[in-house]
């Protein structure tokens, strides 16, 4: 199973890799680590500071971006490219304790109404 334009479609794997190079740091490596990973078709669109919460990065997939990493660049750049983008939003998980804290607010409103539920129906409208 793939996800996006067939031209541009990312399987779970290539997502998998995207999830993890999220939790990069600096810009300057999230962009190495995508040419490494993705080769030449694939450029980052946005990164959010490393400590922002949520982090995200967007990463758009050329069309034929699977072949422009398996080919060399001349031989892509004399044909057109047919087909749309894929554009990939990645959310890093929690690292800091920023992230620990904002999980933490999340689940225990969670966990408070799924308590008083048992007391009282507060959950059921």
């Amino acid at each position: 199973r793939t996800w996006g334009d067939s031209h541009s479609a990312l399987s779970a794997l290539d997502l998998a890799a995207l999830s993890w190079i999220a939790y990069e740091q600096n810009e300057t490596d999230i962009e190495t680590l995508l040419n490494q990973t993705f080769g030449q078709g694939v450029e980052l669109v946005s990164s959010d500071p490393y400590n922002s919460v949520p982090r995200m990065i967007a990463v758009r997939f050329h069309p034929d971006w699977k072949r422009q990493a398996t080919n060399s660049a001349a031989k892509i750049e004399s044909r057109p490219l047919s087909g749309r983008d894929t554009l990939v939003v990645a959310v890093k998980g929690t690292s800091t304790l920023q992230d620990g804290y904002l999980d933490t607010d999340l689940f225990a409103t969670i966990k408070l109404l799924q308590y008083f539920e048992f007391i009282a129906p507060v959950l059921k409208i």
